[in-house]
């Protein structure tokens, strides 16, 4: 009975380097992409008036208490009515009406300023952060918000 011993492969360093490069390469893309995605902010829905969804997101919510706190999602947009008890913007990003109630608890603001209900015009462009647990509550306005960036406002959805 004979016994066969397998011949040595021999690999060059070449191609250990190049596969533990490879493997290098796939584990940070691989650890990135997990950490891009347990740093990413949690955006939660708001009704709106219209079928279309979205609204801006991303930026101005944002898990662990992001800008603005919470869950919140912000609108951006022009304002087609205002009263005491509620406003309605037309969304600069999506183009669709949003409906909010204002409450007592709803802080607005103009350039840092408190401001009221009265102080908002037909026309304005404000930034509407809804309520974490009622997302037709506004939670805040912002009166003629400024971005930075030289724009006055965003342009496209920033959703997960």
């Amino acid at each position: 009975m004979e016994i066969e011993v397998p011949k040595k492969i021999k690999v060059s360093r070449n191609v250990v380097s190049v596969v533990v490069v490879i493997v290098v390469a796939i584990v940070s893309f691989y650890g990135g992409t997990r950490y891009q995605k347990s740093h990413q902010p949690t955006v939660a829905t708001t009704t709106s008036s219209s079928s279309a969804g979205g609204g801006f997101g991303g930026g101005f919510g944002g898990g662990g208490g992001g800008r603005f706190g919470g869950t919140r999602r912000g609108i951006v947009g022009s304002v087609t009515a205002i009263s005491s008890t509620s406003i309605t913007i037309q969304g600069t990003a999506d183009n669709a009406s949003h409906t909010y109630s204002i409450s007592s608890n709803t802080m607005i603001s103009n350039n840092g300023q408190t401001a009221a209900a009265s102080d908002i015009a037909t026309g304005n462009n404000v930034l509407v952060i809804a309520s974490p647990s009622d997302a037709s509550q506004a939670a805040r306005i912002l009166i003629n918000p400024s971005f930075g960036g030289g724009t006055n406002a965003p342009t496209s959805n920033q959703q997960d």
